[in-house]
């Protein structure tokens, strides 16, 4: 377990016990990415287990932005300095909200795929690092936010099946194809009423 770099357990069906099993393989020094999203944790089994994990720069949860995302998992969240990447797929607007506020500035990806949020949690405008933003199927979102046209240090924004109400592609896209390099993949349908 002292070698291991990455765990990825995503959607495995695993519950409390296993848990217990893969906390000594959580607390390797060399661990940098870990996902544990898409199981059936308990909120405070779920901190115990990010709590063994603080160095991590990769950390999936995807699938557990509903009852189990609890308080007691915010602290641990707030201790993984080192963190890069933050994968919230499915996550709701409050939790999502929640474990954002709880990570350095220093976020260069996050994912919010299939999220259930009506928009970009506000914490995010603060993420000055972000470098990829992924919001495919966030079948809920009305629009992007106007900080994310100044967002100098994104290079990459995915968004494809989402937004409710948008039409044309063009003017959502032009204020990222005036910057260089970037790379945005823009969904088939979007209006210039998808930016606040």
């Amino acid at each position: 377990g002292a070698a291991l770099q990455a765990l990825d357990v995503t959607n495995c069906s695993l519950t409390d016990e296993a848990a217990e099993a893969l906390l000594p393989l959580l607390a390797s020094p060399r661990l940098t990415s870990v996902r544990v999203g898409g199981n059936s944790w308990s909120s405070r089994r779920l901190a115990l287990m990010l709590q063994r994990c603080v160095g991590a720069k990769s950390l999936g949860l995807e699938g557990l932005g509903d009852g189990r995302f609890q308080p007691p998992c915010l602290p641990h969240i707030a201790a993984m300095t080192s963190l890069q990447e933050l994968w919230l797929d499915g996550f709701t607007d409050d939790c999502a909200e929640a474990v954002l506020l709880q990570c350095s500035a220093g976020l260069t990806r996050v994912s919010l795929k299939g999220a259930m949020v009506t928009q970009l949690p506000p914490s995010m405008s603060r993420l000055t690092a972000l470098q990829s933003l992924y919001i495919d199927d966030c079948r809920e979102l009305y629009s992007l936010p106007v900080w994310l046209k100044d967002a100098t240090s994104l290079t990459e924004l995915s968004h494809s099946g989402s937004c409710r109400t948008c039409r044309s592609a063009a003017p959502a896209a032009e204020p990222f194809l005036a910057r260089s390099p970037l790379y945005f993949i823009v969904p088939q349908s979007t209006s210039s009423a998808f930016w606040n």
